[in-house]
């Protein structure tokens, strides 16, 4: 068995049954109305009606380049991206997500950090290989909101018409925050931030 998987039993009680299988009940309904991929249907409500043993996929793995991290979400709109974040503090468009500019999809990827180690610009950073889309970038500092706290997270992107935007995730004082703003393209990046791109 390899280290990035793990094998899991499922033992649920006939309470939690009856719960996982309700919840399966509102997964499928999202699937007949094309709302959300068969593919993408949870393994663990399927093992709750098989009682099989399942492979689960970790959150998180280690490897020899870093930590990468399994990303998911199903945003249906910049708002519900922004509002996941569970952010205390909000800037620029982040307090009207509703303008930000990006497309809206399903997220599931492999993504890890690379740090700047130097001043690039934002053009620079946009050409990183694999940088994430903003919704997978949103989707990341979701599910793993205390590694902004490790350092400042970036991510820069084109919209419709050409123009940059950025998104970056910190800490302000003590409460997380989210910043998203139109970028120049020659604008400047100090070297601590760090880059997620799919691994």
């Amino acid at each position: 068995m390899s280290n990035s998987t793990l094998k899991q039993k499922f033992d649920y009680t006939l309470d939690e049954q009856a719960a996982l299988l309700s919840q399966f009940g509102h997964v499928m309904e999202a699937v007949n109305e094309r709302q959300r991929p068969a593919a993408r249907v949870s393994l663990a409500l399927q093992a709750a009606i098989s009682d099989d043993d399942i492979v689960v996929v970790p959150k998180v793995t280690t490897t020899p380049t870093g930590k990468v991290f399994h990303v998911t979400g199903n945003a249906q709109s910049a708002k519900e991206a922004i509002d996941a974040l569970n952010c205390p503090v909000k800037w620029g468009l982040a307090e009207t997500p509703e303008k930000i500019p990006l497309i809206i999809q399903p997220v599931d990827c492999r993504a890890r950090f690379i740090p700047l180690g130097r001043v690039r610009t934002t053009e620079e950073i946009y050409n990183f290989p694999k940088i994430l889309p903003p919704t997978e970038f949103f989707a990341l500092g979701a599910k793993f909101p205390k590694e902004q706290c490790e350092a400042p997270i970036l991510d820069v992107w084109l919209d419709a018409v050409g123009r940059f935007w950025y998104a970056i995730l910190t800490v302000n004082g003590v409460q997380r925050d989210v910043d998203v703003r139109q970028a120049h393209p020659v604008g400047q990046w100090r070297g601590h931030y760090r880059v997620p791109v799919r691994e």
